[in-house]
């Protein structure tokens, strides 16, 4: 009979460039996954990332929805990683290269008082 594989590599990286004081450091933070389609009641697995933050879960082939977990304090100081979750597909094969980043905006302006 022929082989086949029951489950598969699916990993990814977090980065942050520029993390506020409140983050945790990338080889404690968390990343979720769930099955795509499940209702929102279906809990997630979790892994944690490495130092250089990578993340790996063993699955099935299927679809599943990835998302980095982030702490209320770390987005009450304005943490954000994009995509916020990522819709993933895995065939027959193991799959690697998704990517959370942190996102960074910069804003720039005049205040005027009026009156």
């Amino acid at each position: 009979p022929d082989l086949r594989a029951s489950a598969y590599q699916l990993c990814g990286q977090v980065s942050m460039t520029s993390p506020p004081p409140s983050t945790l450091p990338l080889g404690q933070r968390k990343v979720g996954l769930k099955p795509a389609g499940e209702d929102s009641n279906v809990a997630l697995v979790t892994t944690a990332t490495d130092e250089s933050g990578t993340f790996c879960f063993k699955v099935s082939p299927g679809e599943y929805i990835l998302e980095p977990l982030i702490g209320a304090a770390e987005h009450k100081d304005g943490l954000r990683l994009v995509p916020e979750s990522a819709t993933v597909t895995v065939n027959n094969a193991p799959v690697n290269g998704i990517s959370f980043t942190q996102y960074l905006a910069s804003l720039t302006g005049t205040v005027s008082c009026l009156g």
